[in-house]
């Protein structure tokens, strides 16, 4: 899941959970019932005329006035903003997964995060077997999952699955102690995924965040331009991962290490359908950064006051629902 949120260790253990956004200084969810609404806040995450500068696709928005507040938008450069989900403060959307396959929240209508489908009918809980409980996860085109789920009263640790649908039930292929949880995953080429593990626990506050790259039931550690990841963002046909530090920097690199700097102060959000474009963000800005030009960003234009864009899924067409 493109999760630019972090929630608080307490949210695995079954304890109501609260993202933390940088700059956002400070649900019940379900499918909007109108083409265009805007959010509790009257709100909408961008301007009309910043969604009419968008470049073709369809484009999932998490948004919100703070951490407390975030919903799931579709956007078009026709300039409709479409809400999908209506959260309770509290009770929000602390992120999603978007392919053409399919749209999956990361939702807590009850204050403690669980997976479900967004669908035409409602919203659909994802199983992840007995006493499992899935909070994250990444899906790809044809609609496979990597997901992650918490510790439980049978295992003292995170797991990481993979899934052969967007229904079906998880294949557990690697593992995370108690104190380090694994999230974002991101499908990338070949089969590979990636996930960022980071500290969970008090004790171990201090250490970084880190990118861990599976494939197989093999895993290793890549080595960063920063001491701690806030995110990844990869997809199926990229062989470029787009990394975020905790401080809001932005790189693109290989699985071989070659790094390229993001223009100062620009993040990744999501690759473009081709993968040679990355929707990128500075502050309230929106841009496009593209591989051929690595200096430089094309801004589309802000987000709206009172509302943060925190992360975006860009796709060809709409994801089935």
């Amino acid at each position: 899941m493109r999760r630019l949120v972090v929630s608080i260790a307490l949210g695995a253990l079954g304890v109501a959970t609260i993202p933390l956004a940088t700059e956002a200084a400070t649900a019940s969810a379900h499918p909007a019932t109108r083409p265009e609404m805007t959010s509790a806040s009257g709100v909408l995450p961008i301007s009309t005329a910043t969604a009419r500068r968008l470049p073709p696709g369809t484009f999932y928005l998490l948004a919100g006035p703070d951490a407390t507040s975030y919903d799931v938008w579709q956007v078009s450069r026709n300039g409709v903003e479409r809400q999908l989900t209506r959260s309770k403060h509290f009770f929000g959307v602390s992120g999603f997964t978007a392919s053409r396959a399919g749209l999956v929240l990361s939702s807590a209508p009850a204050g403690v995060d669980g997976l479900v489908r967004y669908t035409s009918h409602g919203l659909v809980p994802i199983h992840a077997g007995k006493n499992e409980r899935a909070i994250d996860a990444g899906i790809d085109s044809s609609g496979r999952l990597v997901i992650t789920t918490v510790p439980n009263s049978a295992h003292n640790y995170f797991l990481i699955g993979t899934t052969t649908s967007i229904t079906s039930l998880p294949r557990w292929v690697s593992k995370a102690p108690v104190n380090f949880a694994p999230f974002t995953p991101e499908w990338g080429p070949g089969g590979d995924f990636s996930v960022v593990v980071g500290p969970d626990a008090p004790s171990v506050a201090n250490r970084p965040y880190r990118v861990m790259i599976v494939h197989g039931t093999r895993s290793h550690y890549m080595v960063t331009g920063y001491k701690s990841t806030a995110n990844v963002v990869w997809q199926n046909n990229s062989r470029f991962l787009a990394v975020e530090s905790s401080t809001l920097q932005g790189e693109v690199m290989t699985l071989a290490g070659k790094r390229q700097a993001l223009p100062r102060g620009w993040f990744g959000l999501s690759w473009s359908p081709s993968a040679n474009q990355l929707l990128v963000r500075s502050g309230r800005r929106l841009g496009v950064w593209t591989t051929s030009r690595p200096w430089h960003v094309g801004v589309i234009g802000t987000m709206n006051r009172g509302s943060w864009v925190v992360q975006a899924s860009w796709l060809s067409a709409p994801a089935k629902t």
